[in-house]
């Protein structure tokens, strides 16, 4: 028998080690081909260098609550994949190029729709979580691949062809020059409401933050494809990855069946949606430095388009005298107060047909 001593410190990073391992080990056999869609609606992934080859990684995704199954719930952990800038697996990371990302928080987003009209359109409601780790990137020549990928789309997704069988992939290049200079990517602000209103303009700003000062340029672009329904999750696909298709009549200029823009500056996008129905977008941001690109950053989400209501605007006259009495005649010139009572009435009526 050979005798052995090792440190009290390399003994703890021993047990750490294997415990992940073990972890890693358990969802990898977990996630067998009977897993059904979990209807992805959106999500991101970002790194931030904190020194001495380390970087924190952040991966968000969001669902849809409603078609979501329960019985499929988000990863925990989520597997990310690591990647030499050729499309190798990079094996000295992680366990054979593979990270456990840690789940941080797991919410449930109510929005709603400002004039919405009752019954004319089914609410939405999202779970976003989020995946945070640590994790070493020794300096190599070839650069990184950061990627996490799962499966489905909503099936309802009117803009890209078979949704439920495309998955999503969040990824990210870091090549071995922003490796040298410890950079960090473009961090986008909150994601955009979950609906618009049909024939109503629509207003939405994805500036982003860069610590490192660079320049930043916006644009749409395709979203990646993903796990499908016989292989949902586990372990991502090597690079490079293949980008949703479009449905005929939509690309990036046309995104909802009408113009959309973006200001490459600001990031803002504007569009007047003509129909309704739920859409996929894909927004870019660049980063040039010295006017240099250095590399991209990639969000995807869904937007619903429901028909809203329109403001009621009150217009009365009164009489001009207001000293006989204390009782003031006014005229109702757009029938609001009618129209409000029939509405009042209605909704009783609604609600005295459930008790």
């Amino acid at each position: 028998m050979n005798n052995f001593k090792i440190s009290k410190h390399q003994f703890q990073r021993l047990i750490s080690s294997l415990r992940s391992l073990v972890v890693l080990s358990i969802v990898l056999l977990c996630s067998s081909d009977e897993l059904k869609a979990t209807h992805l609606v959106g999500g991101q992934l970002n790194y931030r260098s904190i020194g001495n080859n380390y970087y924190e990684v952040t991966v968000i995704v969001r669902r849809d609550c409603i078609y979501g199954a329960d019985t499929v719930p988000f990863d925990n952990p989520a597997l990310l994949g690591v990647f030499y800038g050729n499309g190798q697996k990079a094996i000295r990371v992680g366990f054979d190029g593979v990270v456990p990302l840690k789940l941080m928080n797991n919410d449930t987003l109510q929005e709603t729709v400002d004039n919405f009209c009752p019954g004319k359109f089914k609410e939405v409601c999202v779970h976003q979580t989020i995946y945070r780790d640590t994790i070493l990137l020794p300096f190599d020549e070839r650069g990184y691949i950061l990627a996490y990928q799962r499966c489905c789309r909503n099936e309802t997704l009117l803009n890209i062809t078979e949704p439920l069988e495309t998955g999503a992939t969040y990824t990210v290049h870091i090549t071995a020059d922003n490796l040298k200079v410890k950079n960090s990517n473009p961090v986008f602000g909150a994601f955009p409401p979950i609906y618009a209103c049909v024939n109503k303009p629509y207003y939405f700003s994805h500036g982003a933050i860069d610590v490192d000062g660079d320049s930043l340029v916006y644009s749409f672009c395709t979203p990646f494809k993903g796990k499908t329904r016989l292989d949902p999750a586990g372990r991502p696909d090597f690079p490079p990855y293949d980008t949703v298709v479009w449905a005929p009549n939509y690309d990036l200029g046309n995104l909802v069946g009408s113009p959309v823009f973006i200001n490459s500056q600001t990031g803002e996008i504007t569009f007047t949606p003509t129909i309704r129905g739920q859409f996929l977008f894909g927004i870019c941001v660049s980063e040039y430095r010295n006017g240099k690109l250095i590399g991209y950053t990639k969000r995807d989400y869904e937007v619903n388009i429901v028909p809203c209501g329109i403001q009621p605007e009150a217009k009365f006259t009164r009489s001009s005298l207001l000293c006989n009495g204390l009782d003031v005649s006014f005229t109702d010139h757009k029938r609001i107060v009618i129209l409000l009572l029939n509405y009042l009435y209605l909704i009783n009526l609604l609600l005295s047909a459930k008790s």
